[in-house]
């Protein structure tokens, strides 16, 4: 079994817990305490008011307002009882329980980690397909009394990205967690906030009953108004512990971070795990682009037996651009290469919200620094049959996440690298000379006469419109992007604060300082200043840009040219109608949860609003049969085009119900495949808008 070896040189107790780590253990567990004594408190006290006014309507044998006020009391005590009878039906259907006899080498491996760090074995090894390693166990109501095993999760796209000495970083990482005691706060405090969620957002049969009986003769529900008051103050007393829960939880998952990061420092040296964190940023990035390329493909019937496979063949191509930066970096005074800057602190990683800044993380592993030894092979050579396990988890994937049926998977591992191969002659827009400009806006598209009759640069030869279009780029919109380049810097500030990455408690822009609260203007005002500048700056640029391609073009191919231009702008038009109702029915939902207490009316005009967009979908065919065709990298004809935007989709209409069942998720995630899909053919017509100039810009320069 190929094993790194462990550092021989440590401080004593280098991997000793601190005491501001004792301190945030002792005030997140009090947070607890604190919830669970109020928490009971409610169930035994609304529980004996039911149980009194029960006794006080047998006593006076029928009177109405006592069996009333004993049914609000009973009410009030389902209320907050009502979490303790909901199941967790969710069964991860996707990742592979791996067992010793399958997988002895990794099995080995990781007990060698366990044995190492001083922490115990897992219960169980289970294989998933994400970029992440972690420690996890079975939580339910029950478990807040009898401590369930922890086991380790080990995600495929994870492997994919690091090699065995950084690979053995994270696994000593989650062993550090393994060796916390103070890993079951975190799961008391996830079930806590399971119970408070479900107490403050989730609306269920009781609410349906409570509103019912609101809505009777005044005789009869004197007592449902009465109690609605009281509801609505438990949701507001919760909510106020849930946000202090979650601020006390948050700066202890900190610390846990900090001591699991000595941990693998230890057992690795202190450059492996900052490495690592490093590199699972290009394998996110890398299975994201990998997700988005099954996703399109499987809509056109095209599926892979091994999304792994691909995944390493992107990390492949972004290879020497990983070695120039890891042969850039700057050094400290003690020679040691600095990994994070400070601009680098904000993590795109979902699995770090609770974690600290990657810099942080690299001065906690690097103080002291530990050196290490390196082994850069793959860690796949610690699975007996990889190959296997992969296909293994892809089918479940396409299966059980994507909703393919099993009988439709037909996997064709050349032919997904083939549409993959396609899909990327569209990436060229997303180079570093365009500076973000065409995935940022909608373009102003001469019309067909002006393009033909008035056009700018007919009389330009090869070389006069190689020079025009380098200074296009290389000059004005340089210039142009300049003003976006501060509205996404501003942007990225104002998230930092908030996220408190930035630690600030006022956002201040354009000589107007903004308070937290209102932060959602302060972002608003930013993109509709944006929007605006983009919409108004570029009318000039776009004009040239498109006259210049139109006169690069071949005269043979102009006529296509052009129905690519009216192709561009009718699906902009779409896009912008898609977009715009979007937005609007996710502000009107978030305002809705915001208002806290909504009823069945509020909830059916906002239904009938949201569904509207079904008339978008309906005009956006028409325009679509209508306009012209011109074919695609793996769009070959109109049918196809359809497929893609308008029958692989189907929005159906939701209704009150939908926002309990599911529905109203899948509604919104159908929304955004019909957004991406705009996105992505209309990425395609720009890739083709700007090919004639490339390719003279090349034989220019060749």
């Amino acid at each position: 079994m190929r094993y790194p070896e462990n550092p021989t040189q440590l401080p004593d107790d280098f991997t000793r817990v601190q005491n501001s780590y004792i301190q945030k253990v002792i005030l997140a567990i009090a947070g607890l305490l604190l919830f669970f004594i109020l928490y009971f408190a409610m169930i035994i006290g609304l529980g004996k008011l039911a149980y009194w006014q029960f006794l006080e309507f047998k006593k006076v044998e029928g009177d109405v307002f006592n069996l009333a006020f004993a049914v609000g009391a009973f009410m009030l005590f389902l209320f907050t009882l009502k979490f303790i009878f909901r199941w967790n039906r969710h069964k991860d259907k996707i990742s592979v329980v791996v067992k010793p006899k399958d997988e002895p080498e990794l099995y080995d491996f990781i007990h060698r980690i366990a044995k190492d760090a001083k922490a115990p074995k897992p219960n169980k090894i289970i294989i998933d397909h994400d970029v992440n390693a972690s420690v996890s166990f079975h939580s339910t109501f029950l478990s807040l009394f009898f401590p369930g095993k922890k086991n380790l999760r080990i995600g495929l796209a994870l492997v994919n990205g690091l090699n065995l000495t950084e690979f053995k970083a994270v696994m000593a990482h989650e062993f550090g967690h393994f060796s916390q005691s103070s890993m079951r706060v975190g799961s008391y405090v996830y079930m806590t906030n399971t119970i408070i969620q479900n107490m403050i957002f989730e609306r269920d049969y009781w609410d349906r009953a409570l509103e019912i009986w609101r809505s009777i003769d005044i005789r009869l529900s004197f007592i449902a108004w009465i109690i609605t008051p009281f509801v609505w103050l438990i949701r507001q007393l919760l909510f106020l512990l849930y946000k202090l829960l979650n601020i006390l939880h948050a700066s202890l998952s900190r610390e846990m971070e900090f001591h699991a990061d000595k941990v693998a420092v230890s057992l690795t040296g202190s450059e492996a795990i900052v490495s690592a964190l490093w590199k699972l940023e290009k394998a996110y990035e890398s299975w994201n682009k990998t997700l988005s390329y099954t996703a399109t493909a499987s809509q056109q019937k095209v599926h892979t037996s091994n999304l792994f496979v691909h995944q390493q063949e992107t990390l492949d191509a972004v290879q020497d651009d990983i070695d120039k930066s890891i042969h850039e970096r700057d050094t400290d005074d003690a020679g040691h290469p600095i990994i994070f800057k400070e601009e680098e602190t904000f993590s795109s990683l979902n699995m770090y919200a609770s974690h600290p800044s990657n810099k942080d993380r690299e001065q906690n592993a690097k103080t002291p620094f530990i050196e290490g030894v390196w082994d850069v092979s793959s860690p796949w050579k610690l699975f007996k049959n990889p190959k296997q396990i992969q296909r293994t988890i892809t089918k479940n994937l396409y299966v059980y996440a994507m909703g393919l049926k099993e009988e439709e998977y037909i996997p064709a591992l050349d032919k997904m690298t083939s549409f993959i191969a396609e899909e990327k002659q569209t990436e060229q827009i997303f180079g570093k000379e365009y500076l973000g400009n065409f995935e940022q806006r909608y373009f102003t598209v001469p019309n067909a006469e002006e393009l033909q009759q008035e056009n700018l640069f007919f009389n330009l030869d090869t070389l006069q419109i190689h020079e025009k279009f380098t200074s296009l780029i290389k000059d004005q919109l340089v210039t142009l992007m300049e003003p976006a380049k501060r509205f996404e810097e501003n942007f990225k500030k104002l998230v930092d604060i908030s996220t408190g990455v930035v630690k600030a408690k006022v956002f201040e822009y354009e000589g107007t300082v903004y308070k937290k609260k209102h932060f959602q203007l302060a972002a608003d005002r930013i993109e509709n200043e944006k929007l605006t500048y983009f919409k108004g700056s570029f009318k000039e640029w776009d004009k040239e840009l498109f006259h210049l391609s139109y006169a690069a073009t071949p005269l043979e191919d102009r006529d296509k040219q052009l129905d690519r231009f009216k192709l561009i702008e009718l699906l902009q038009q779409n896009l912008k109608s898609f977009v715009t109702k979007n937005v609007s029915i996710i502000t009107e939902y978030q305002n809705l949860v915001d208002a806290g207490d909504v009823t069945d009316g509020d909830i059916t005009s906002y239904v009938v609003r949201t569904n509207n967009i079904r008339n978008i979908f309906e005009a956006s065919q028409k325009h679509i049969e209508a306009a012209p065709f011109v074919s695609l990298p793996n769009i070959e004809t109109k049918e196809e085009l359809l497929r893609i935007l308008v029958t692989s989709h189907t929005i159906t209409p939701i209704n009150s119900n939908s926002f309990k069942n599911g529905d109203f998720n899948t509604f919104l995630n159908t929304i955004d495949s019909i957004i991406f899909h705009y996105n992505r053919i209309i990425f395609k017509l720009t890739a083709d808008v700007l090919a004639p100039l490339e390719r003279i810009s090349k034989e220019a320069t060749t």
